[in-house]
Parts: structure tokens; sequence; C-alpha cells
């Protein structure tokens, strides 16, 4: 979300995206809290260029997520155990 204060960041000042997720997959499907920032923030290619990660605790990984057609994929995730890429097909 935006800062209370001062200006929103640009991608070009972001190296890495990190999300919370109450779920994800292993095909990067993220749930979240149900504000859809995270979508509409990631429909912007600028923004879909840089990496992103859901954060959540193992527990909470899915074999399968319900995909929406404006979801798009999260390059991994971090958990307990550490920093986990998904593999490009």
């Amino acid at each position: 979300p935006a800062p209370a204060e001062g200006s929103s960041l640009e991608p070009g000042q972001l190296g890495l995206l990190l999300a919370p997720a109450l779920g994800f997959d292993r095909r990067g499907i993220r749930l979240g809290y149900g504000g859809g920032w995270f979508d509409r923030l990631r429909a912007d290619a600028a923004w879909r260029a840089i990496p992103a990660l859901a954060v959540l605790p193992r527990g909470c990984l899915q074999e399968l997520l319900p995909q929406d057609p404006w979801d798009v994929p999260f390059q991994g995730w971090l958990d307990e155990t550490g920093l986990h890429w998904l593999t490009q097909d």
C-alpha cells in the first residue's frame, strides 16, 4: 500500500517485491488478504518485471489454489526454512 506520507515508490527503485500471503502454490499463485492491491500493482508491466516473493509460514503452502484471470504468478516464496525460487518452464 501507498505510504501515508511522502511519495510512492517507482518500480525502478526496487529489486525485489515481498508480499504477505495466506496461501501459496507451486505454480506461484498467491492467496492474499482480499484487497486486490498486489493484483492491481502487478497488472502494470513495469511492476511485473520485478521479481516477487510471497512471505508465509511453510504450513500455508498448498498443492493447488484457484487462479483468476488477473493473477500474475510470483517467482517464489520465503518461509521459516528459507528462500524458494520456482523454476521457469
